[in-house]
């Protein structure tokens, strides 16, 4: 069952009969692990250490599944917060940042495809610059593909102060990339 195919409440189900139905788990499993490894990797940089990660995560949340109370963002949110404690577990063992995005596979035109991941590359940086809590939710918003709600519930600040942190750092995105294209030539011309 893919993300689109299931609605709220379908998934408020699942996580109520996954307490003694380990089938019903395993579509929450399938619902979920793409998105969860995609955070994971995104945030740390690492494919094993996304996988640990991921793994992590559904094997607490297999644990605790009777203990899960539905709440603001629901199932999502909640697996999403154990994947990020484990994250940031992780992060402060190795004390380091990872890369946002995948390069990707070469295109069919070379300067194109040549431009695209110099876009990427410094993409990377900025997001790296970005101050924690903006990245945090650029991370949630665009690897892991929560909706702000969901992003709240994860982080523990209200949708407004999600909207306002992706706000801001879309902002600072796209200042950065737009004064990576106005290079030097602008400055000589002022």
């Amino acid at each position: 069952m893919s993300r689109g195919e299931i609605r709220h409440k379908d998934v408020r189900r699942l996580a109520a009969r996954a307490r003694d139905d380990p089938e019903a788990f395993a579509a929450l499993y399938d619902l979920y692990v793409d998105r969860v490894h995609a955070y994971a990797y995104r945030f740390l940089g690492s494919t094993a250490e996304a996988q640990d990660v991921t793994s992590q995560a559904f094997l607490t949340a297999l644990a605790n599944i009777r203990r899960f109370r539905w709440r603001a963002g629901g199932f999502g949110a909640w697996l999403f917060r154990i994947a990020r404690n484990q994250a940031i577990s992780t992060l402060r063992q190795q004390a380091r940042l990872g890369p946002f995005l995948d390069t990707g596979t070469l295109g069919s035109d070379p300067e194109e495809e040549a431009a695209r991941r110099e876009t990427l590359v410094r993409l990377r940086a900025l997001v790296a610059e970005l101050p924690p809590r903006q990245r945090e939710a650029v991370y949630l918003k665009y690897s892991a593909g929560l909706e702000n709600p969901e992003i709240a519930a994860v982080t523990g600040r209200s949708v407004s102060a999600v909207s306002s942190l992706l706000h801001r750092a879309t902002a600072r995105l796209r200042e950065g990339l737009q004064n990576d294209h106005e290079g030097p030539e602008a400055d000589a011309q002022a």
